[in-house]
């Protein structure tokens, strides 16, 4: 028998300690990681950014938006008991520190809780989903609130399409499925996926790299499968690239910390290191579970005052009926 709040807690946790290990080497190539850590980056440690626009102070198990914003999903539904656009667009608009997502500024300046943006272009919404899928996996709503989600902050069909992927992938852990039956069936559904909520994109790249993802994962695992993906996918903010190589990633390792390791230290400079490792995370411990990593969910949880057993427990409930704080 399937465990939702179990399965549930560990998607949440692979998430946040995807997001907070990827902070570390975000944008740095291995010999730039080799340089600064003086190794290969294997646990959580204060991260050392060596760009200085932005000058917040990070610290070992920082979240950056990638998780904040899931939460903040999470709380939406928590609180209403239910998916709620603009409750979510009221959170977005107040949210004081969101730690990045430049397109949180744009409904921020809007105003509207109701905003559709006409932009919006990266892998923001794919990395968010987390709480609708577990609440809805099984409802026909499912995909209807994960584009409505989407559009809070980005309409380009790419990342609306990347969005659903993800999404997809999240349901079907949620519904006790392993990574074969997953993969099986993953390009197929994407593009029923495709055909049904954005018909006018056409000849879509996110399709054509998903399908070119899982042939290479055929063939290869662990370190090389990453690089390869990193090379011939890449690892960027763009849907077609990050949110591609980071479920291939996560549904192809057994083990999280390893999976983790391995994307943070991949090899070229550049990329969005956080938001990969973090979708990777969450579908990798969604699959096999965080015993591995369970020492940095402890200190993750510790530095920001936040329990995904917690969050895993009353996103159930409201799924369940039987949770609602209003």
């Amino acid at each position: 028998m399937v465990d939702e709040i179990d399965l549930a807690e560990r998607i949440l946790t692979g998430i946040a300690c995807g997001d907070a290990l990827g902070k570390m080497t975000s944008k740095c190539s291995s010999n730039q990681v080799i340089d600064i850590y003086g190794g290969r980056v294997a646990d959580l440690a204060k991260p050392i950014i060596i760009r200085k626009s932005k000058q917040r102070d990070w610290q070992k198990g920082d979240i950056t938006d990638d998780t904040i914003l899931t939460l903040l999903i999470a709380d939406s539904i928590i609180s209403s008991g239910k998916f709620n656009r603009t409750d979510i667009g009221y959170r977005l608009i107040d949210c004081q520190d969101p730690r990045g997502g430049n397109q949180i500024n744009k409904i921020k300046i809007s105003g509207d809780p109701n905003f559709v943006a006409v932009d919006g272009y990266t892998n923001g919404p794919a990395i968010r989903v987390a709480g609708i899928s577990i609440v809805y996996y099984d409802n026909d709503s499912l995909f209807k609130y994960l584009v409505d989600s989407s559009t809070l902050t980005h309409s380009g069909k790419e990342s609306i399409l990347g969005c659903l992927l993800v999404g997809q992938v999240y349901s079907e852990i949620m519904k006790g499925k392993g990574k074969i039956e997953i993969s099986k069936k993953l390009l197929r559904d994407l593009q029923n996926l495709n055909r049904d909520y954005i018909p006018k994109l056409n000849d879509s790249r996110v399709i054509k790299n998903l399908s070119q993802a899982l042939e290479i994962s055929r063939n290869l695992k662990g370190n090389e499968l990453c690089n390869e993906l990193e090379l011939k996918i890449g690892m960027s903010g763009y849907p077609c690239s990050s949110i591609v190589s980071a479920v291939v990633l996560g549904m192809s390792y057994d083990h999280p910390r390893q999976c983790l390791v391995d994307i943070v230290n991949r090899l070229n400079e550049g990329g969005d290191l956080d938001s990969t490792a973090a979708i990777a995370g969450g579908i990798c411990c969604g699959l096999n579970g965080y015993s591995e990593i369970e020492d940095w969910k402890k200190i993750i949880e510790e530095k920001n005052g936040i329990l995904f057993r917690d969050y895993a427990n009353k996103l159930i409930g409201v799924r369940n009926g039987r949770y609602c704080c209003v």
